[in-house]
């Protein structure tokens, strides 16, 4: 396994932590929006401290998404720069 490959492997490692880290995010956005209408906005507990939060939520997707995307250029990149694998018996 040459050094193209383990790149590849831990590229494919951060793409599949990126893509359960943006998943539990937008779950987490949606139970909280859930809790704060519900609770936090009819009884006048919803502050700057919870508005903050919710638009630093928000502002994490895209970025997330941007990551991911970074990733998977990445990706491809090094799939380019890999050599071709022949089996044996093959014509090179």
């Amino acid at each position: 396994m040459n050094s193209i490959e383990i790149l590849r492997w831990l590229v494919f490692g951060l793409l599949m932590t990126t893509i359960i880290g943006v998943i539990a995010l937008v779950l987490s956005l949606i139970v909280g929006l859930i809790f704060a209408l519900m609770y936090l906005v009819p009884n006048g507990f919803w502050t700057m401290r919870y508005h903050t939060l919710l638009l630093g939520g928000l502002a994490a997707v895209p970025a997330a998404l941007l990551l991911m995307a970074l990733l998977i250029a990445l990706d491809r990149w090094l799939e380019k720069q890999r050599k071709p694998h022949f089996p044996l018996g093959e014509d090179e």
